[in-house]
């Protein structure tokens, strides 16, 4: 039904469906787990769209992003040794460990030889609400106008890491 609405193949929208809401990995064996509800969302409205910001924007994040002057453009895929999750919440002082415990991360690979992990976007859902709600903090621009945009910068961004 939603690959006929959007006029391809079951296939090629299970693909979509992958890419814009695969979600997050508890464990490096873990598999992908999806959000019920963004499915759900996508099943009722014909189409794939963005709701993670609309329902998880947390101003602590925002404010943990800005305090450690994240870097944006540069954020994933970020490597740390498993020692580096071992933080309690009240005394993180650093970005990674909350980002990944709040869903905004999640793990792409794990190299037990060194005990690290690779962390990334877990979904392009995620990627472009990320990077669309960052940027205010970022550049002096207008999102939802596109003025001030500089088109290198933004595809730069919002382009998927590999």
């Amino acid at each position: 039904m939603l690959a006929a609405k959007n006029n391809c193949t079951y296939e090629k929208m299970m693909e979509q469906l992958v890419y814009q809401y695969d979600c997050y990995h508890f464990s490096e064996n873990s598999p992908a787990m999806f959000n019920p509800t963004r499915i759900l969302n996508a099943l009722a409205e014909g189409k794939l769209n963005n709701h993670w910001f609309g329902t998880a924007t947390s101003s602590y994040i925002i404010d943990h992003l800005k305090r450690h002057n994240a870097d944006i453009k540069n954020l994933v895929p970020k490597t740390l040794f498993a020692d580096d999750f071992d933080v309690s919440p009240e005394g993180y002082d650093s970005l990674w460990p909350i980002l990944y415990q709040a869903g905004y991360l999640t793990i792409k690979d794990f190299d037990p030889q060194w005990n690290t992990y690779v962390l990334d976007y877990p979904n392009n859902e995620v990627r472009v609400g990320m990077m669309q709600n960052m940027m205010k903090y970022y550049f002096p621009i207008n999102i939802s106008s596109g003025k001030n945009v500089d088109e290198t910068v933004l595809c730069g961004i919002v382009q998927p890491s590999d």
